[in-house]
């Protein structure tokens, strides 16, 4: 892929996952994060999913390698609404912006999770820098 190919509003990345018990519990165990929403939640509802694993999952990696060496430059995360383990989580990916700012490429990806309510989850956009204008 190169920055000339991107085109602003195409989707590149599709996926629908859930977050298990056991990922859930995986990922509490590695942060250390004790937090009892997580583990227990509300009898009737049961616990949260952790929105950072959301994210680790919906984000399209392989779109971002697809263009070799890229460094990361900025990122904004908006975690808009609690979901629970177990529901189905729809992850789209679409790039939101491509622009040269002081000689160098940037291209903004922008992640959006829903889960299988309609509830919006998360919104992230994320930015990566590809070369100089000169490359």
């Amino acid at each position: 892929m190169t920055y000339e190919d991107v085109i602003i509003g195409k989707e590149i990345d599709y996926r629908e996952l859930q977050i298990t018990p056991e990922m859930q519990r995986n990922y509490l165990e590695v942060l250390q994060d004790e937090n009892p929403f997580y583990f227990e939640g509300d009898p009737s509802t049961g616990s949260i999913a952790h929105p950072v694993l959301i994210l680790n999952h919906a984000f399209p990696a392989q779109w971002i390698g697809s263009f070799g060496e890229h460094i990361h430059a900025k990122n904004y995360v908006q975690f808009l609404n609690p979901t629970r383990v177990g529901k189905k989580i729809i992850a789209r990916s679409k790039v939101y912006d491509k622009y040269i700012r002081r000689g160098r490429k940037f291209v903004t990806t922008e992640i959006t999770c829903v889960d299988e309510d309609g509830l919006e989850v998360l919104c992230c956009r994320w930015t990566e820098t590809h070369g100089t204008i000169e490359e």
